[in-house]
């Protein structure tokens, strides 16, 4: 059978039920119930259902909350942060404290985190005082005017027999509220105010009342409505509301509690006395003094008074007054707990804490009895028929124990499937699941119990009602890490059975063993052809009547304590050679071990930051290997243009995380890569860091894939950083980067000759040209001579020094080999005016240019700074074409130079030095002694470069060539000479006329 075959042998049905499932329990469990058995909220599992008869005797099901509750254990802590060592206290003991006979309130303080346990206390001492203690339950959602209006209320009609002594009901409230020509919200405001004024608080003298009313009038609206999870507990103003709006900033000194807290507060007190409502701690004394012969219970599961109140609520506890009787059990995070949390407080209350600092763990939770913990969630469907039998404990410390099994009148006893050493209680999970789920899946600051049975609930949800049919394929395994790595060769070719390896593979020496009954209950192996057993599939996986061998990688972490009582004596004595071996191991190769089981769940998690590690190694053989295929981020092969990453920072990202990729990366799909690939990554990662990585090795390995991802890499710098409607031009233009390369290097090449023409054929000239680019100093002094300024002069000196930069992207772009252009596309891009394209070029998108892009092989040069030196160079060649003081006539300088001969002129200077030497003037002397020095190329340079430059130009580019070159002309030596000599006619003597006029007659063309 071929790899996809086996791949798709497993067809995932959504549409199925739990009466389709090899399970008969799921099937006869309804939905209702199974949400409830799992529900997150220790109340619900507590609350009696009458549609389903949950616990009662028309239910063949035990009470929910008794069967599933795990004793609960929390730390003492008063002013102590809770360790190891701090004193546990059972919830036994908590009830028993709560029991006592008493003459003053008392109270409970329970804090922790999230899913620590806290509803789970609470849930049992209601459970436990309910019978003979009137109860009342705060819920999250309860705020102030709630509590105050209706549940308390209710509370004392339904535990008393009579009616509330206040004036004003819930519905009064509300209907007051809504009608707006009550104006409430302008009369809270005015008179919280006055409140606030009375208590001593400095108020703004500017505070504008009207904006407050407008913005408490939307908040009427909602305040009667029910809330399931009100934000920031009862408050009117939430903190970033207070932040963000001035308005309601109105204090002008600052107080002792926050400023928001102190401001809901008196909103809240002036809203209740405007409707004759007493405080919330009046409230409680008035119920508390009706009930003489017991005491009332206030139970507040979460939490979420704001500071003030909650202040005021501590104080009402304290207070020292006789005949209160109030037993208060209130259960928070820190931070909500925290306001009670007074010297008074703690000094005369428990404090209790289900969690250790820093972490979610709870003594009641630990890795020795995680199997026991979970067992009566996953045996509760196994009761209604006697499967699984239980009684009320009388020898633990459990409400309702499991006592045994049912014969073969049960659904379990007609399977016969769940027979030892498989667990019926457990199944469709086996001891080794559960075990890895909480050893190795969580880390052990999320070991909580919500997350536990959170977990539990979403892998049976998904394998009873779909996607998925196998537990061990459930979607949310693959955000828990595993340390279990089955051989390269399983992942290449039966991909399918690495989970099954994972979650229930049992440590055999050189395989992960598989009981043969949870494979078949899973119909795993139907497709597959079997002809007799033993049978050996792909990957190297064997098949008995009894397991299913899968075989281990090479570098294999051994099983966790947990499961080494279900192992065999000779599969331990396996486990002791592989941990010999294990010792033996590089640190390299520990490390490489370590990580290998987690590759496949970050493959399909990539942003859980459980596998940040393994994300960090396989990232920094990604980077690495970029950077070698990409020439250290060259935005074109070979080009020395490149992109600088962040220090932070990866040229990527990877696909379904909550990152979104910013210029610089590719977004990187992790499913792209074969798990086999990874583990590659995963290795070279960790060798970098160590210092001996084999990265040739792994480009042979992967070539196509890592060149590819190269490529695209460089083809979205190339769209981000260079062809980028938002760099370098004006929005009104419609040019491209290709033209600002041709433009640039073509006024390089004019600045260091003007006086050649701007062809293609010139461009590829100078491009064959080894020679570094230079600015004739000659032309240079002239230019500061009264046409540009010295300044503009240094300018264009840096621009020049640029050149090699510019022909890095000639190459790049237009380049066929390194020292021949493309000569059609120059051409195109060339055009007659390639000067005029830099008048295109706009300062404010010239600064849009990365600075990360620079020319790595020229002083970390930037393209912005190459785009700013044209930019300035184009704005100096516009004021020498608007100059007027280039005095020097091309047409003169070449009729001097027609017919001119070096070796003439070498005769006539012989002539007259021997013959006249005595009687010429010494300056003409010494200017023929000046003119020895050129030869005939020199004069046949300047009369090319006089004809250049000589007649009417027309466009940007000629004319800037022509007011160039002249100045290049009057800058020339030679011509400097000419017109020296040209002057001495005036004051030779008649001795040496003759020769003179010989001599002149070459330069004048007489």
């Amino acid at each position: 059978m071929s790899q996809s075959e086996q791949s798709n042998s497993q067809p995932e049905d959504p549409s199925r039920t739990p009466e389709d499932s090899y399970c008969g329990h799921f099937g006869q469990l309804t939905k209702v119930r199974f949400n409830q058995l799992f529900n997150r909220v220790a109340a619900i599992r507590a609350a009696n259902d009458d549609q389903n008869k949950i616990g009662t005797s028309d239910d063949p099901y035990p009470d929910l909350f008794e069967f599933t509750h795990q004793p609960i254990t929390v730390y003492e802590t008063g002013t102590d942060v809770p360790n190891q060592d701090t004193k546990k206290v059972s919830e036994q003991e908590i009830l028993n404290e709560l029991q006592k006979t008493r003459q003053k309130n008392y109270a409970v303080i329970i804090q922790g985190n999230t899913g620590t346990g806290k509803s789970e206390l609470c849930s049992y001492l209601i459970h436990q005082l309910q019978d003979t203690r009137p109860v009342l339950e705060v819920r999250k959602s309860d705020d102030l005017m709630t509590l105050v209006t209706e549940r308390i209320p209710n509370f004392y009609e339904a535990e008393l027999g009579k009616e509330f002594p206040t004036t004003v009901s819930y519905d009064e409230i509300a209907e007051s509220l809504h009608d707006p020509s009550e104006d409430i919200p302008g009369l809270i405001t005015r008179k919280a105010t006055r409140l606030l004024n009375r208590e001593g608080y400095e108020l703004s003298p500017e505070t504008d009342h009207a904006a407050i009313q407008d913005f408490l009038k939307d908040k009427m609206d909602v305040l009667m409505e029910e809330v399931e999870d009100r934000d920031e507990g009862t408050r009117l103003i939430k903190s970033t509301e207070y932040d963000q709006k001035e308005f309601l900033q109105i204090f002008a000194e600052p107080t002792d509690e926050p400023e928001y807290d102190v401001f809901n507060n008196a909103l809240w007190n002036a809203l209740l006395d405007e409707f004759d409502t007493p405080p919330l701690e009046k409230v409680l004394e008035i119920v508390g003094e009706e009930f003489t012969d017991t005491r009332p219970v206030i139970v507040f599961e979460d939490f979420s008074i704001a500071a003030v109140q909650a202040k005021q609520i501590g104080q009402f506890i304290e207070r020292d007054v006789q005949g209160d009787s109030w037993d208060f059990v209130i259960a928070g995070t820190t931070d909500s707990i925290r306001p009670l949390r007074t010297q008074t407080l703690l000094g005369r209350y428990p404090f209790y804490q289900t969690n250790q600092s820093d972490s979610n763990q709870v003594p009641f939770l630990t890795t020795d009895n995680v199997v026991e913990f979970v067992r009566p969630y996953l045996a509760y469907p196994k009761t209604h028929d006697g499967s699984v039998s239980y009684t009320q404990s009388t020898g633990s410390d459990r409400l309702l124990e499991i006592s045994g099994f049912g014969g073969e009148n049960t659904t379990c006893g007609t399977c016969g499937l769940c027979t030892e050493p498989l667990d019926r209680t457990l199944f469709p999970f086996t001891e080794t699941f559960i075990n890895r789920i909480f050893n190795q899946g969580l880390e052990r600051s999320k070991r909580s119990p919500r997350k536990l049975i959170g977990i539990l609930e979403r892998i049976l949800d998904e394998t009873y009602y779909g996607p998925t049919s196998i537990p061990s394929n459930a979607s949310v395994l693959a955000g828990l890490n595993s340390e279990i790595t089955p051989h390269d060769a399983v992942y290449e070719e039966a991909e399918e059975f690495v989970p099954l390896a994972k979650w229930y593979g049992k440590d055999n020496g050189d395989v992960w063993k598989v009981d043969r009954r949870i494979v078949d209950a899973f119909d795993f192996l139907n497709g597959y052809d079997i002809d007799s057993l033993p049978a050996t599939l792909s990957g190297g996986i064997k098949v008995t009547s009894e397991t299913v061998s899968i075989p281990k990688t090479d570098y294999e972490v051994g099983e966790v304590e947990d499961d080494i009582d279900e192992t065999s004596d000779d599969e331990m004595e396996d486990d002791d050679d592989d941990e010999d071996e294990s010792k033996q191991l590089s640190t390299v190769e520990r490390k490489i071990q370590k990580h290998r089981g987690t590759v496949d769940n970050w493959q399909a998690s990539p942003s859980s930051k459980k596998y940040q590690d393994t994300r960090g190694y396989i990232s920094a053989a990604i980077e690495d290997l970029l950077e070698k295929l990409t020439t250290e981020y060259s935005i074109w092969p070979e080009s020395s243009l490149s992109y600088k990453p962040s220090d932070t920072g990866y040229p990527f990202i990877f696909a379904n995380t909550d990152e979104t990729a910013e210029p610089g990366q590719i977004v990187i799909d992790p499913e792209s890569f074969r798990v086999s690939t990874l583990f590659d990554l995963l290795e070279h990662g960790i060798r970098l860091e160590e210092g001996t990585p084999d990265r040739d090795k792994l480009i042979d390995d992967f070539a196509t894939q890592f060149t590819s991802l190269a490529v695209r890499w460089q083809k979205q710098a190339q769209e981000t950083f260079v062809y980028n409607d938002e760099l370098l031009f004006s929005k009104k233009t419609n040019r491209d980067f290709d033209e600002f390369i041709i433009s640039t290097y073509a006024a390089i090449c004019l600045i260091e000759n003007p006086w050649e023409p701007l062809t293609a054929a010139r461009l590829n000239k100078r491009f064959a040209d080894s020679d570094d680019f230079s600015f004739d100093q000659s032309l240079q002094d002239e230019l500061k001579d009264g046409i540009v300024t010295s300044s503009d002069v240094e300018t264009l000196n840096e621009f020049i020094g640029m050149a090699e930069c510019v022909e890095s992207l000639l190459e790049a772009r237009f380049g066929v080999t390194s020292n021949q252009l493309n000569m059609p596309a120059v051409r195109q891009r060339l055009g007659s005016d390639p000067l005029s394209v830099l008048d295109d070029l706009a300062k404010t998108r010239i600064d849009n240019i990365s600075w990360r892009v620079h020319f790595s092989d020229s002083d970390e040069t930037k393209l912005e700074d190459l785009g700013e030196k044209a930019y300035e160079t184009y704005s100096i060649f516009v004021d020498i074409t608007s100059t007027s003081g280039i005095d020097i006539d091309a047409e003169q300088v070449l009729a001097r130079l027609n017919g001119v001969s070096a070796d003439k002129l070498h005769s006539i200077h012989a002539t007259i030095e021997n013959s006249y030497e005595d009687v010429a003037p010494a300056s003409f002397l010494e200017t023929l002694d000046s003119l020895q020095k050129y030869e005939d190329s020199d004069f046949e340079r300047l009369r090319e470069g006089s004809k250049s430059v000589s007649g009417g130009q027309y466009g940007f580019t000629p004319q800037v060539r022509q007011r160039l070159g002249l100045v290049k002309l009057r800058s020339d030596p030679l011509v400097s000479l000419m017109d020296t000599l040209y002057e001495e006619e005036s004051v030779v003597g008649d001795a040496v006329a003759p020769k003179f006029q010989e001599v002149a007659s070459y330069y004048v063309g007489e």
